[in-house]
């Protein structure tokens, strides 16, 4: 039951943008001169890092207003970007209006993105896996709608991404109703609903695992700095101390996400095809290679418990398999190799979009010697780390579209 939810939330954590994103001939419907999810994609990201940084340093909201308040404000959003399309505002108006909501968007995700990688470390490493099956699906379910939507109602784009955003509005609601029932789960009992035993032995348990990873200069300096006794000085030493277990790791973290969001969505929907064959209206080849980059990445977690001897500490070596396909697919793109190898190379970087991100951030809760404690941190530094990759990706896709269009 709990890894059927589970999965549910995952769906629903980055749904809203995917679609989003896959609106392309929606887009270009609207601003005919130019593929605005270049720019969709920064502020989103943008917005979305600069949240979860104040979030992950100076918040501390609880799960359950986190997740509840950043489900119900997606839905608000995305039901005022359908209504858009109802009243003919001019393109230069359409245009800030639309970046404004990506941004309010981005800060509705970002209560997601800490409170769900923090409450899934609170839970059995088994069930880790599910959260990345659910969000590979989101992906794809997505998609699906969209061709769907586009399929029936092929002459009428304005109708067609109507019934597609609210699909989407109905998703989110069962997303939320999934979070709902996983709380009042038993499994879920001591996830949220701490008492002061287990807050006093989390304190004993960082405290002795200060003193086992940093060096006692730093340890010492802290201490005189700060009160021994209070909260300040255990939250910002345990996680000086966490650092130094996990940067490797974090780093993985950051690169991988870097060359995702380098290539996906927007040099995606920018490749034009190559063959007359493929040279369809609407939009329908970039509708194509976001399907097939959608539907790798989906697959290819429902693989993450085959690990082919990844462990936590050599995880990192995954980043350059990666970064030989994100050349691959310039240079394939740029001298116009063909349609079909430029399909392989996207299905082969969904793949590895769906299977390595996925591994790095479970490898991360998988190093030993962690407290319970760190546990609930690392959600946070992987939110934080995963979102600034995001947003550095999506600025260098800028230049990669450059070079290529």
């Amino acid at each position: 039951m709990e890894k059927l939810l589970i999965i549910f939330i995952g769906i629903g954590y980055l749904f809203p943008i995917t679609v989003i994103w896959n609106c392309i001939d929606y887009w270009y419907l609207l601003f005919p001169d130019f593929n605005i999810e270049f720019v969709i994609t920064f502020v989103y990201q943008l917005f979305l890092f600069l949240s979860v940084f104040i979030i992950s340093f100076f918040t501390d909201f609880s799960f359950s207003f986190s997740i509840y308040s950043g489900f119900i404000s997606q839905f608000i959003i995305l039901f005022l970007i359908s209504c858009l399309s109802f009243l003919n505002l001019s393109t230069c108006i359409n245009y800030y209006i639309i970046l404004f909501l990506i941004s309010l968007l981005a800060i509705s995700t970002s209560l997601l993105d800490c409170s769900l990688l923090s409450l899934i470390s609170q839970y059995p490493n088994y069930l880790h896996k599910y959260l990345q099956i659910g969000i590979g699906i989101s992906c794809f379910i997505s998609i699906s709608f969209r061709i769907l939507t586009k399929f029936f109602i092929s002459n009428l784009i304005i109708l067609s991404t109507q019934l597609y955003f609210y699909l989407t509005l109905f998703t989110i609601c069962i997303c939320l109703f999934s979070f709902y029932i996983l709380k009042n789960l038993p499994i879920s009992y001591n996830v949220f609903n701490p008492n002061s035993f287990n807050d006093y032995y989390f304190l004993i348990d960082d405290n002795i695992n200060l003193k086992k990873n940093i060096d006692d200069d730093s340890y010492n300096y802290l201490e005189q700095n700060l009160d021994h006794n209070s909260s300040t000085f255990y939250k910002i030493a345990s996680k000086f101390a966490l650092l130094t277990k996990i940067w490797k790791n974090c780093l993985s973290i950051l690169f991988n996400f870097i060359l995702t969001t380098s290539i996906y969505p927007s040099v995606i929907t920018s490749i034009n095809p190559i063959s007359p064959y493929f040279s369809f209206n609407n939009n329908w080849y970039q509708i194509l290679l976001l399907f097939i980059f959608a539907f790798s990445d989906t697959i290819s977690r429902f693989f993450i418990k085959f690990r082919f001897g990844i462990k936590y500490y050599n995880v990192h070596y995954l980043i350059l398999y990666r970064l030989g396909l994100v050349i691959s697919l310039i240079f394939a793109v740029k001298f116009r190799f063909s349609d079909i190898f430029i399909f392989i190379l996207i299905a082969m970087f969904g793949f590895s979009n769906g299977y390595m991100t996925s591994i790095v951030i479970i490898c991360l809760n998988e190093i030993p010697g962690l407290a319970n404690n760190e546990k609930k941190n690392i959600g946070k530094f992987t939110a934080l780390l995963l979102n600034t990759g995001l947003c550095i990706g999506s600025f260098l896709s800028f230049f990669i579209s450059l070079y290529l269009f």
